[in-house]
């Protein structure tokens, strides 16, 4: 079992894993926005296992925190794992979007 992380700035790269693996989503925001990650869609052959965030390392202006989902793949398959960024009381208007092509073998 592996332990795959995707930063922000390979998002739309295909990741390909192994069944058991964890991918680890690591997404930047800005919690003084109201604005938060949630995965819109993700493949049946994979389980959210946590969604959790921190302080981002530096500490900046611009990403006050870091918000880490831990997907683990529980079967092969192919599909996308999307994303979305938005205000909880406001699912309709989406601020930025990500999708990730995974491939579980």
């Amino acid at each position: 079992m592996s332990e795959i992380v995707v930063r922000q700035l390979n998002l739309r790269r295909p990741v390909d894993v192994h069944q058991g693996d964890i991918i680890v989503l690591e997404l930047e925001e800005n919690p003084l926005t109201g604005y938060s990650w949630d995965l819109a869609d993700v493949p049946a052959f994979v389980t959210v296992a946590e969604s959790s965030y921190e302080p981002a390392t530096p500490p900046d202006l611009v990403a006050l925190r870091v918000r880490r989902f831990r997907i683990l793949a529980t079967a092969t398959g192919e599909g996308t794992i999307e994303g979305h960024l938005r205000r909880p009381w406001d699912l309709a208007n989406v601020a930025e979007r990500f999708s990730v092509p995974l491939s579980v073998r």
